[in-house]
Order: C-alpha cells, then sequence, then structure tokens
C-alpha cells in the first residue's frame, strides 16, 4: 500500500495525540475501579431473565456528578442488601452523565457501570450503577484517540447474580466489611 509523507506522519501524530490525551483523563479526575457488567436480556427485554455474560474491572474517570440518585449497602446482622432506587422522577432517569476512559477500554451500549465507595461522612457505601448508553470518540487522522460514553442511571432492580458480583467486589475491596 502506497502512503504519502502527510499520512505517516498523521499516524504518528495520532500515537502521541492518544498518549496525551490519556494523561489529560488521568490529571482531570483520577481513575477509579468500576465494575463493568455485560449483560444479556430475553427476546422480550425482560429483567428477570437477565444472564450475566461478564463481569470485569475496569478504569474509568467520573466527572463531579450533580444530583445523582444512589443506592447504598445495608448491613442486616451480617446479611448484606443493595437498596432500590424509590420514586425516580423521570427527568432524572433520561439526563446523561458522560464518563472518560483510556483508549484501550471498550464499552458496549446496555453494560452496567457500577461504582462502590464509601464517604467518610456516610456510614453506609454507596452504590452508582449507571447503564452506557451511547458511544463517544474523538477521531485524528488515521485511528480513534480518546473513548467516552453516554450513561444514564440504572432504575432498574439488581437480579440476585448482579447483587452477589457488586456484594463479593465490595466485600473485597473491603468497603463492605463495616
Amino acid at each position: 500500500m502506497r502512503r504519502d509523507f502527510q499520512s505517516r506522519l498523521g499516524y504518528k501524530h495520532d500515537i502521541i495525540k492518544r498518549k496525551l490525551l490519556d494523561n489529560q483523563i488521568e490529571l482531570s479526575s483520577p481513575l477509579v475501579d468500576a465494575l463493568r457488567i455485560k449483560v444479556i436480556k430475553n427476546k422480550d427485554g425482560d429483567i428477570t431473565n437477565t444472564i450475566v455474560k461478564e463481569a470485569s474491572l475496569i478504569s474509568c474517570s467520573f466527572p463531579p456528578l450533580v444530583n445523582v440518585p444512589y443506592r447504598t449497602i445495608e448491613n442486616n446482622n451480617g446479611e448484606y442488601t443493595i437498596t432500590g432506587l424509590i420514586d425516580l422522577i423521570e427527568d432524572e432517569a433520561v439526563q446523561f452523565y458522560t464518563i472518560t476512559v483510556p483508549h484501550n477500554v471498550y464499552l458496549s451500549p446496555e453494560d452496567l457501570i457500577i461504582r462502590v465507595f464509601l464517604d467518610p461522612e456516610i456510614e453506609k457505601p454507596i452504590v452508582l450503577a449507571l447503564r452506557v448508553t451511547e458511544q463517544l470518540g474523538t477521531f485524528g487522522v488515521q485511528m480513534k484517540l480518546s473513548n467516552s460514553y453516554k450513561t444514564t442511571i440504572y432504575t432498574e432492580n439488581f437480579v440476585p447474580k448482579v447483587k452477589a458480583i457488586i456484594l463479593e467486589m465490595a466485600k473485597r475491596r473491603k468497603i463492605a466489611g463495616y
């Protein structure tokens, strides 16, 4: 394949830009570990028959999120439960939140991104659950430079398998050991 000087130079610049954008992500807000759960729904889209295809930890950058509904992990005599969202206003359910990931992390629409963390002011661990709705990319001359994703609040109740995965990750990270 014959390529001219400008296309070869553009390719080299894309590699440098990609590294700079990844560094910018890390400098703008720290990368945190989040749980990615890939789900497969049945043909009717029923949540009761959700099958967990994959659960893995990814690094992503959450910008400051304002007025976001969240769940908590509660300890009832040694048995952990995750609270549900009550009376979520429709405007909050369709509000989009953008998360940014390094160029080598790929998410798909309908993936669940779950972040579990402790706030020193609150005694119960916080669970933030987002659903990926759209993929956004920044493109250079010949390659994709960075990934970001539009997400919405995951409003449905977790099926038992997903709850178990979240609680296991929280226990391993010593977040749910209160």
